[in-house]
């Protein structure tokens, strides 16, 4: 039979108090308050944490049986499919050094990301702008793109996103900081080395691309573009051997 967990920041005293009132009478379902720490909602740490399943970056837990849902997706199924109510719209956040000021809107699906961003973006200097945020999200240079349902956040930025490129000091805050206990620099090095066919030796597949590697080097290296650099290969090199 299926079971529902609900995973909640620990932090919300009130809401973790009130879930578990009500979970209590329930067989099936579970309450899970986290430490909200990036990427805990990665559906890779997720599993692991709530059902100490091991699945693999990119996978589809759903093959698994396992259905991970946000809280306005699982209200919204519930205002649509239970209350019949017409559900078209959801709240995106804006937030970034390049906006007047960061909110949070009801926006209609649909709706362009420029015109969101009318009038609320500043005026001076270039900006970037990122779909899902600048670690693990899409920067997007096409303002008439639609926004969907896949869309949570949006942040527009005025600086360079890591700052000044510098050569790798070896300092190992990517490897401290990796969620899955991978080595990053190790990517880096062998992409520097032209020999990125190297860099699936050292358990590729297993990062989720969360982004936090490129986030805390000293050096502003693009890790992360290295990594997905690397699995491109491997991935072209299998898609071939299967054309043989």
């Amino acid at each position: 039979s299926a079971r529902f967990y609900i995973a909640i920041n620990e932090k919300e005293d009130r809401t973790v108090a009130d879930a578990k009132n009500f979970a209590c009478n329930e067989d099936w379902m579970s309450v899970f308050p986290l430490y909200a720490k990036y990427p805990q909602d990665d559906p890779v740490i997720l599993t692991k944490v709530i059902l100490g399943m091991d699945v693999h970056f990119g996978q589809d837990t759903e093959s698994l049986g396992v259905l991970i849902l946000d809280a306005q997706t699982v209200s919204s199924i519930y205002e649509s499919c239970i209350l019949r109510k017409n559900v078209n719209s959801r709240f995106i956040v804006l937030s970034g050094t390049g906006l007047k000021e960061n909110e949070i809107l009801n926006v209609q699906l649909g709706t362009s990301i420029g015109k969101i961003l009318k009038n609320k973006s500043k005026e001076v200097g270039r900006y970037r702008v990122f779909m899902n945020g600048p670690l693990r999200g899409q920067e997007i240079t096409d303002l008439s793109q639609k926004t969907d349902w896949s869309i949570n956040h949006i942040v527009v930025l005025t600086t360079n996103v890591l700052g000044e490129l510098r050569r790798c000091v070896s300092c190992n805050f990517c490897d401290d900081i990796c969620p899955v206990d991978l080595e990053p620099a190790l990517y880096y090095h062998s992409y520097t080395r032209g020999e990125k066919h190297k860099a699936r030796l050292y358990n590729l597949g297993k990062c989720i691309e969360c982004g936090l590697c490129s986030f805390i080097c000293p050096s502003k290296l693009e890790l992360l573009e290295i990594i997905k650099e690397c699995k491109a290969l491997d991935k072209k090199k299998k898609k071939n051997s299967l054309n043989l």
